[in-house]
């Protein structure tokens, strides 16, 4: 997909990831960018500080909560209202909160599920629109396990058993909506900042023994991912040691699966 007059939804996006992502569309030219979030001071200033950068008329804001189904179909409807038309979703917003877990779960994991088929009804071409790229957000922890944060983890990995599959349903491919996941090791971003869990100093511990990416980093990697039409049901790595790479699901499981 050539980025260059598309339209972008990007949850999550007020900040980290989601505002590296929401300036590297911008800088490729995309017609529009809505960011979402539930932080609406950090992202009306992001908004403002974009606008004065790439043109106040490629990038608003709206505040949502991506496990509200009502204020999410706002976010689509005003979307295309504004801008014409809705061709990508990046799928960004997510919280690490091991208390919280059903709470996290529900951001993390199943509101995705939710806005990915939401996605369709405005991006589909049978519903009127032009097709386009669903990205989501999941993380190192989506494809190995993970003892301190299991929920976390639990949730990650579902998003990319989400993405590896829900790509080749039928309804995407009728729809020419293309699918996948990226899964990035530390990111130096606020959530990774903020991780509530039960045992804090171990992970402290851990976290010292990191190297983190930078947001813009990702972004650029989601960049490639939504221009190349091969990235489609696949989930991709990328930390400070592995280099951004397509993993493969387990091949005789995968075998097992389709015999």
């Amino acid at each position: 997909m050539d980025i260059s007059g598309k339209v972008a939804i990007v949850t999550g996006g007020a900040q980290g990831i989601g505002r590296a992502v929401t300036e590297c569309l911008l800088k490729k030219g995309a017609r529009g960018v809505t960011i979402t979030d539930v932080h609406e001071q950090k992202g009306q200033e992001t908004v403002n500080e974009f606008s004065q950068q790439y043109d106040q008329k490629r990038v608003t804001f709206m505040y949502a909560d991506v496990t509200l189904k009502s204020q999410m179909e706002d976010v689509f409807r005003q979307t295309k209202t504004t801008f014409g038309r809705v061709d990508i979703l990046i799928c960004n917003a997510g919280i690490c909160n091991e208390y919280e877990w059903e709470r996290m779960v529900d951001i993390n994991f199943a509101s995705t599920i939710r806005n990915t088929y939401l996605a369709v009804e405005y991006m589909g071409t049978k519903n009127g629109g032009n097709g386009g790229v669903i990205i989501i957000n999941s993380s190192l922890l989506g494809l190995i396990p993970n003892s301190i944060i299991p929920v976390y983890a639990a949730a990650k990995s579902g998003l990319v058993g989400f993405a590896r599959s829900v790509a080749f349903e039928p309804m995407m491919s009728e729809n020419a909506i293309r699918v996948a996941a990226i899964c990035p090791g530390a990111v130096n971003t606020q959530i990774r900042n903020s991780l509530i869990t039960r045992y804090d100093e171990i992970m402290q511990e851990l976290m010292k023994t990191e190297t983190s990416l930078e947001p813009y980093v990702i972004g650029d990697h989601v960049v490639t991912m939504i221009e190349d039409a091969k990235y489609n049901g696949c989930a991709c790595v990328v930390t400070h040691d592995v280099p951004f790479s397509v993993v493969d699901p387990p091949e005789i499981v995968h075998s097992q699966c389709n015999s």
